[in-house]
Parts: C-alpha cells; sequence; structure tokens
C-alpha cells in the first residue's frame, strides 16, 4: 500500500511526487549503501532535509517487537 497522506507528497509543476524527506527514505530502504548515502548527502547540501528533522518515514517498512 502507497503512503499518500499529505506530509507524505507534494505537487510539482501539477505532479505529484513524495517530499524531499520521504524519497530520501524511500532510496535508502530500496537501494544499496552507496545509492541511498549518496541520495542523503546531496539532500542535506540542498537543503532540502536536516539531520535534526524528525521524520514520521524513519520507521517505514519496520518489524514491531
Amino acid at each position: 500500500m502507497t503512503d499518500t497522506r499529505p506530509a507524505a507528497t507534494t505537487t510539482v509543476d501539477g505532479v505529484l511526487v513524495t517530499c524531499p524527506a520521504r524519497t530520501v527514505i524511500d532510496v535508502a530502504r530500496g537501494s544499496s549503501r552507496i545509492p541511498a548515502i549518496a541520495v542523503g548527502d546531496a539532500a542535506l547540501h540542498a537543503g532540502l532535509c536536516t539531520m535534526d528533522c524528525p521524520s514520521p518515514y524513519w520507521n517505514l517498512g519496520a518489524e514491531s517487537s
């Protein structure tokens, strides 16, 4: 099931896209370490995300204990 909560998406030029924080988390969860680091670093460098910004997406897919 796709997460389409308002906080997870935004519109760019009329196209619905995931917000930067959600995109970074999705790439980190779905790819190997190097691409995940590159995307996270690029988002931080561009000011799209911050290290201290809590994200509701950190635990997506995490198994409960």
